[in-house]
Parts: C-alpha cells; sequence; structure tokens
C-alpha cells in the first residue's frame, strides 16, 4: 500500500471511532464534543482543540475514544 491509500484508511478508521465515541457519549447522556468540535469549530483549529479539554464532558468524551481505540487497534 502507498501512503495515500494508508491515509485514507487512517481518515475513514478515525471517523468510524469518532462516531462511536460520539454516539455511546449520548448513550451515557454526556455532551458529545467531538461532534460539536467538527461542526463549530472548523476554521479556528487551535481554539476548537482547547475546549475539548476545558470541560469535564471533553475529557469524559476523550477517555471513551481511548478505550475505543485501544480495543479497535489491539483485537
Amino acid at each position: 500500500m502507498d501512503i495515500s491509500e494508508r491515509f485514507i484508511i487512517y481518515l475513514t478508521e478515525q471517523s468510524f471511532l469518532i462516531s462511536l465515541t460520539s454516539l455511546i457519549a449520548m448513550t451515557l447522556n454526556l455532551k458529545a464534543v467531538f461532534l460539536g468540535f467538527f461542526i463549530a469549530y472548523k476554521i479556528d483549529f487551535i481554539m476548537g482543540f482547547s475546549h475539548i479539554f476545558d470541560t469535564y464532558s471533553g475529557i469524559y468524551n476523550l477517555i471513551i475514544l481511548f478505550v475505543l481505540s485501544f480495543v479497535y487497534y489491539s483485537t
């Protein structure tokens, strides 16, 4: 595989994992921070990224994403 194919696969996997994270967060009655990040902070990337770390729901979303990524890539 060349680098462009790997990049497309990586983007697909990350989109899948972020979607699962948002679904789990909404199931747990948490704010789905990643969906808001991609919608509201398209232009100002740095401010949008720092917003995730400022809230408890953002930290919970990162923990969910970490666990899902760990399980996905280790199996």
